[in-house]
């Protein structure tokens, strides 16, 4: 049967269920320390695909052909400010992400500018 509460009461559970899995892991990414560069990058990046996809599914479920009794369920168990915080942890995440790179990148160009400035010492202490 594709209607009914218990058919609307499955899907705004299940939705529950997804975002709240999304935040579950959350708890859980900011507590890992990581090894490596690569270790933190590809974690997050997991992460944010993990959280694009929960997203995706809740904003593909057509919530005005459910019907009023769905609506009213996903109002009861405040489903939209749940949404609202996944999206701002997304957001929050884009940004780690990439202060991640630009932290990576900073410290390779200040690693080649000290490699170029001892190259040029040896060249002037080699033409003395």
């Amino acid at each position: 049967v594709n209607h009914g509460i218990l058919f609307s009461v499955e899907f705004v559970m299940m939705l529950k269920a997804l975002i709240n899995s999304v935040l579950e892991y959350q708890s859980e990414y900011t507590k890992k320390s990581f090894v490596s560069y690569y270790q933190r990058i590809r974690t997050t990046r997991d992460f944010r695909r993990k959280i694009i996809m929960v997203l995706e599914k809740v904003e593909k479920t057509e919530i005005s052909e459910i019907g009023q009794l769905s609506s009213m369920l996903l109002e009861s168990q405040h489903i939209a400010p749940i949404v609202d915080q996944v999206k701002y942890l997304l957001e929050l995440l884009e940004g780690d992400l990439s202060l991640i790179y630009s932290e990576h990148n900073n410290l390779l160009v200040t690693v080649l500018t000290v490699l170029g400035l001892l190259l040029a010492v040896w060249q002037v202490i080699l033409a003395l």
